[in-house]
């Protein structure tokens, strides 16, 4: 298992794997529903659309794409322009669009419904790794190899904060004032952006 992702509205758990494949579960009596064979090479990460009108699973690959599934395995979307394998992938609060990650050192974001691509972001002089949204949706933040984690206006598309470490994973408070980062070596980071 690379990385699983339960979804709250709904009592099923995503994870991606080693195969390509994404495998679907039923919680809590954990049975398994369905694999889709999403790619020919590994799964590097998957994510469910936040919104519950629709369930939507995106998923991400080492073969330089995502792809937008619908709940009957339908493949809705392919989404290429990568030059090197994704790393993680998030739905924007809004489930109309969706960020990746490459280690080709950029992050784009794309739109869910027409599989276009709204923005190609620099900023990291190594492999981006991770990317999130803030819940109210107006900003995103991308964390590298480059052991930067950069926080990026939607609207602008200029980086207004950065953090360096060891950076893997990154979570926003709803207040944007609170930021947490999961370091490498066991080490747990949190910011308070009123004291900055």
């Amino acid at each position: 298992m690379i990385l699983a992702t339960p979804i709250s509205h709904i009592t099923f758990l995503l994870y991606s794997s080693w195969t390509g494949c994404i495998n679907i579960w039923s919680m809590p009596n954990v049975k398994l529903v369905s694999i889709i064979p999403a790619h020919k090479e590994r799964a590097t990460d998957v994510a469910c659309s936040p919104t519950e009108m629709k369930l939507l699973v995106a998923s991400a690959s080492a073969d330089r794409t995502a792809k937008l599934w619908d709940n009957s395995r339908n493949l809705l979307t392919t989404f290429k322009g990568h030059l090197d394998r994704l790393g993680r992938i998030a739905f924007h609060p809004s489930g109309k669009y969706l960020g990746t990650a490459s280690f080709d050192k950029t992050w784009r974001l794309w739109d869910v419904s027409t599989g276009k691509e709204l923005l190609l972001q620099e900023g990291h002089s190594r492999s981006v790794y991770s990317i999130c949204f803030h819940p109210d949706g107006s900003l995103a933040a991308s964390c590298g190899l480059d052991s930067l984690a950069c926080v990026w206006d939607l609207r602008t598309g200029r980086s207004i904060l950065a953090f360096e470490g060891h950076v893997k994973p990154f979570l926003m408070a709803e207040n944007f004032y609170y930021f947490v980062l999961a370091l490498d070596f066991s080490v747990l980071g949190s910011w308070d952006q009123l004291l900055s």
